[in-house]
């Protein structure tokens, strides 16, 4: 059985590096309801992990992972740098995170990913979009959201590749609406 999302969203916030393992062992000792929803000798290691260890995050992944629902944290994790970008389309971190997804295999994204994510990887700070980049940003931020909101994008983790989010999907989007998060 899968842990209710919100729990799962605070167990993959810590594994991703979002969450300080502190500020989540903190709350692991606060919300004693995590309890009700893994079997007890599962609960019982997991308080019982050394939060200190230099290896926690692996240790509390191979705890866990049977617990979580890796494809609907994927999809979340999306949707928000997604309506990120749609409210301020010149967010540097979001386009240097799209960038970082397409190398991880979301290669629907290959417009905003090679055309303004890459450009910030090697650049300093300095970089202004024109007005007519940021209309794009927005465009494409649009397309990909309803896109995956629709189900006509469907994205689910690779059993096939030792990276632990190297991403596998299914695009079943018209030829056209693939061109449109292409490059030319």
């Amino acid at each position: 059985m899968k842990l209710p999302f919100n729990y799962q969203l605070i167990i993959f916030k810590t594994l991703d590096g979002v969450m300080p393992i502190g500020e989540f062992e903190t709350w692991l000792y606060a919300d004693q309801k995590l309890a009700q929803w893994l079997p007890e000798n599962v609960y019982y290691d997991l308080i019982s992990l050394n939060f200190k260890d230099k290896h926690i995050l692996h240790e509390l992944d191979k705890l866990l992972a049977n617990y979580l629902d890796k494809n609907q944290y994927l999809q979340w994790q999306l949707i928000q740098i997604l309506t990120q970008l749609i409210q301020k389309p010149d967010d540097k971190w979001a386009l240097v995170k799209i960038y970082d997804l397409y190398c991880h295999g979301y290669y629907f994204m290959r417009l905003l990913a090679l055309k303004y994510g890459l450009c910030l990887i090697h650049e300093s700070d300095d970089i202004r979009f024109a007005p007519e980049s940021l209309t794009e940003i927005q465009q494409q931020a649009t397309w990909l959201l309803n896109t995956l909101e629709n189900g006509e994008i469907q994205l689910f983790e690779s059993n096939q590749s030792d990276s632990p989010f190297h991403i596998d999907y299914i695009d079943q989007r018209s030829g056209a609406d693939k061109q449109r998060t292409d490059l030319p």
